[in-house]
């Protein structure tokens, strides 16, 4: 395997560097672990980027409907929640008390722990999300308005 790291510039890019960090997820060479450790590294820093400024309604639903970007509809919605409510990937796992990896991959669509899932949501609940169960029409989330 080659040392290129991807610049991530675009949501192309974006794409390509989950790729090559999904592609180096389970070697033990230190040197693709340290390749993956700064690819994620430039996901996080790209992603706080892009969400920084609040996301539109628009941004909100192209996240959702876009199968190029939402793989797993729990990653698309923990992502979701997280740019509705302005925080960024530090910021989120700094409060439910995981790594900033952690959220990287759930948002990816890794498969995490289940209590590691419900602490994630336990800190978007108490921000003001409220996620909505399968109903007949499919399960979604929305932001509480304060004061209501």
């Amino acid at each position: 395997m080659d040392t290129t790291l991807i610049l991530i510039d675009s949501d192309d890019e974006l794409l390509r560097a989950r790729a090559l960090v999904d592609q180096l997820w389970n070697s033990n060479d230190p040197a693709n672990v340290a390749r993956l450790e700064a690819q994620a590294r430039r996901i996080a820093a790209y992603e706080e980027i892009k969400w920084r400024r609040p996301p539109s309604v628009a941004d909100l639903i192209a996240t959702l409907m876009d199968p190029g970007q939402c793989r797993d509809f729990v990653a698309c919605s923990m992502s979701v929640a997280r740019a509705a409510l302005g925080l960024v990937l530090r910021e989120l796992a700094a409060a439910a008390k995981v790594t900033i990896d952690t959220v990287s991959r759930l948002e990816r669509g890794d498969e995490l722990k289940e209590r590691t899932i419900e602490a994630l949501q336990l800190v978007l609940e108490a921000a003001g999300i409220e996620f909505i169960d399968e109903n007949g029409d499919g399960p979604g989330l929305r932001l509480r308005i304060s004061g209501k």
